[in-house]
């Protein structure tokens, strides 16, 4: 999905190469699930820092969000 997204918006915003949009989409698209670093320092599935769990939330996503436009605004992209 990350690859897809970036290929499109490198064509809306007429960038030269979409492969930047493409790592950056595709990190995004996958961040969530670095909670899986948790198993190895003994953090159960089912607590609320496992896996599926605070990174899982609205208000993790809404973080993340804020975090990637703002990166985005920092690297020259425009919103509108």
């Amino acid at each position: 999905m990350g690859v897809a997204a970036g290929r499109l918006h490198s064509q809306l915003e007429r960038r030269p190469s979409p492969i930047p949009a493409m790592i950056a989409f595709s990190v995004l698209s996958a961040i969530h699930d670095a909670d899986v670093i948790g198993f190895s320092f003994g953090i159960p599935y089912d607590a609320p820092f496992g896996h599926r769990g605070a990174s899982h939330s609205i208000v993790a996503g809404l973080l993340l969000g804020l975090l990637a436009g703002w990166l985005g605004k920092l690297a020259g992209y425009s919103w509108g």
